[in-house]
């Protein structure tokens, strides 16, 4: 995978899984990264699932944790049981450092204004937050809603100015993945 010089950054090898679709169930690279030492989430710390569909799959994913999950729509209606709100991604009424981390998986390609999204996460976050989005050479540019399609280089730029300091990176043939650490944002 080329993607440009992202030297200073641990590049994590890719994970053995074939598909993107067993992530979140998969405990590898940037996941076991986050849930063994590299975050060390405590129980009863919270985390905010940004996207997290109707079946709020993550939910059990970081059991013993403070879990809510934000999408939009019937998903929500359809997974109040867990705590999930219908809400904007890149308009959150939550107040600000809610949440120890943020996990957005496959959806902040969505977003139309992916720096203001990314300086909302910033907002709501106290620590950290896991990006985990398409590789484009798989899932193409276009299509699906998707606004925010980039290239890693371009990524961890738009990370960096929203005040997230990439740690984590793992580029493989379906998504990539980032592990970020909440630092103060560059002013304009």
């Amino acid at each position: 995978l080329k993607c440009g010089n992202l030297e200073g950054f641990c590049i994590l090898p890719p994970s053995n899984s074939s598909s993107g679709s067993e992530v979140p169930h998969s405990k590898s690279g940037v996941e076991r990264a986050l849930l063994n030492s590299h975050v060390g989430l405590n129980r009863g710390d919270s985390v905010l699932d940004v996207g997290c569909g109707a079946k709020a799959i993550a939910h059990s994913f970081f059991s013993g944790k403070e879990y809510t999950g934000i999408t939009l729509g019937e998903d929500a209606i359809l997974a109040q049981e867990h705590n999930v709100l219908d809400m904007d991604m890149s308009f959150m009424n939550f107040p600000d450092d809610s949440f120890d981390l943020i996990w957005c998986r496959h959806t902040f390609e969505h977003s139309p204004m992916p720096l203001l999204t990314l300086m909302e996460f910033h907002r709501v976050a106290k620590n950290y937050l896991c990006l985990i989005v398409p590789n484009p050479d798989k899932f193409t540019y276009t299509g699906r809603n998707h606004y925010a399609v980039s290239e890693p280089r371009q990524l961890v730029w738009l990370l960096r100015r929203a005040g997230w300091k990439p740690e984590k990176i793992e580029l493989n043939k379906d998504e990539f993945r980032f592990l970020c650490v909440k630092y103060p944002r560059i002013s304009y």
